[in-house]
C-alpha cells in the first residue's frame, strides 16, 4: 500500500542465508476505505503530520532488536548484514544510491519510503532494514492491522508484505538486464527478509502466515524458489497483481532451510 509506514507484520531468530536467491519486490494495491479512514483519524489526532520529522523506530506492537547476519559476498567471503528497523537515514540512502539506478527500470522507484514511516505508527506496519556499513541494501515494510485475511484458512489473519526490494547491485534480474556480467554484491538479501517476516508472522500470532501481491518480474520467485502459494490476480486502483500466500506448514519448512 503507499500510505502506510511501510508498503505491503518479532524478535527474528538466528536465520542463516547462504543460498543463491534471486532479489524480488511485494507490491500492494491501494489502501482501501476502511484503511484510507483509519489514516484520517490518524490525522485528526495528532498522530501524523505531512513532514516526515526525526529519524525514528518503527514498531510493529513490539520492539524487533538489531541483529547481525551472515550473507554471501560476492568476493567469495561472508559478511555480517544487520537486520533492524528503518530509519529516515535509510530512506537517504535509498534516495541518493538506489533511485538514480532504478528509475525507468524497476516498479520500485515509485515507492515513497518516506511515507511508509511517516504513516507506519498509525496504522500498525513497520518498516525493516538490511544494512551494512550504512548502507541500505534492503528494504521490507510489513501490517498486521487485519486488513488481510488469508486466502487458505478464511478463518486466519496473516502478516501482510506490503513492500519489499533489494538494492539494484544486489539484484541479479536487474544486473542481467543491464549487462556486463556484474554479480550481486550480496546474495539471499529477499529470502533472509521473507524468512524474517516469517518469524514476525509467528510472534504476531498467525503461525507464520504471510501474504503479499507480487510485481511482474518477481512471480517466478516466490512462486518457484520460495515455493510460496500463488492465487488469482486481483485487480486493485494501482494495477492487477498476482496474490501469493505462504502457509504454517510452509513456514516451518522455510526456516528449517534458512537455518543450519
Amino acid at each position: 500500500m503507499r500510505l502506510s509506514s511501510s508498503l505491503r507484520r518479532t524478535d527474528v531468530g538466528a536465520l542463516s542465508f547462504m543460498r543463491n536467491h534471486r532479489s524480488a519486490y511485494a507490491l500492494r494495491r491501494q489502501p482501501g476505505p476502511r484503511e484510507e479512514e483509519s489514516l484520517r483519524i490518524a490525522v485528526a489526532c495528532g498522530r501524523l503530520s505531512g513532514d516526515h520529522g526525526p529519524p525514528t523506530r518503527v514498531p510493529l506492537r513490539f520492539d524487533v532488536p538489531a541483529r547481525q547476519f551472515p550473507v554471501p559476498h560476492r568476493d567469495g567471503g561472508v559478511r555480517e548484514v544487520e537486520l533492524r528497523p528503518a530509519i529516515r537515514a535509510d530512506v537517504t540512502n535509498w534516495t541518493t544510491t538506489w533511485l538514480p539506478e532504478i528509475l525507468g527500470h524497476r516498479a520500485d522507484a515509485s515507492w515513497d519510503w518516506g511515507a511508509e514511516l511517516t504513516t507506519a505508527d498509525a496504522l500498525g506496519h513497520l518498516c525493516l532494514v538490511l544494512s551494512w556499513e550504512g548502507q541500505t541494501e534492503a528494504l521490507l515494510s510489513v501490517s498486521d492491522d487485519g486488513a488481510e485475511l488469508s486466502r487458505i484458512d478464511r478463518m486466519s489473519r496473516l502478516l501482510y508484505v506490503e513492500r519489499l526490494a533489494v538494492a539494484p547491485w544486489n539484484d541479479s534480474i536487474f544486473l542481467r538486464a543491464r549487462g556486463g556480467g556484474q554479480r550481486p554484491e550480496f546474495r539471499g538479501l529477499g529470502s533472509l527478509l521473507i524468512e524474517a517476516a516469517i518469524e514476525l508472522a509467528i510472534r504476531a500470532g498467525h503461525d507464520g502466515r504471510i501474504g503479499l501481491h507480487a510485481e511482474e518480474t518477481a512471480i517466478e520467485w516466490y512462486r518457484d524458489r520460495l515455493g510460496m502459494r500463488p492465487f488469482e490476480r486481483e485487480q486493485y486502483s494501482d494495477g492487477e497483481w498476482l496474490y501469493f500466500e505462504g502457509d504454517p506448514v510452509w513456514a516451518q519448512a522455510r526456516l528449517r532451510e534458512g537455518k543450519p
